[in-house]
């Protein structure tokens, strides 16, 4: 009986212990995410004015083919619905 005692005290030791490494891994990894965001505005704060006005100018063709997309999509109809159309 003793024995079990003291094996499951060491089980609990054990579940402790990997828990609280569980906990510190994630924690490292939230600090990595973090340092990554604040490097990346780091560099576009620091970055001269004509590249920030390239980022901004690649953003905004990025936006401008998203809505071209939505447009596109909108117009799209599929072979099927064009058949019933035609038949009707």
């Amino acid at each position: 009986m003793e024995q079990f005692q003291n094996a499951y005290k060491e089980l609990a030791k054990m579940a402790k212990m990997s828990s609280f490494y569980q906990a510190q891994k994630k924690e490292q990894k939230i600090k990595g995410i973090q340092q990554k965001i604040s490097q990346k505005s780091k560099k576009i704060k620091e970055a001269p004015l004509a590249s920030r006005e390239e980022l901004m100018q690649k953003l905004k063709n990025k936006i401008d083919t998203l809505k071209a997309d939505r447009t596109t999509k909108k117009d799209y109809i599929p072979p099927r619905k064009q058949r019933q159309q035609k038949n009707k």
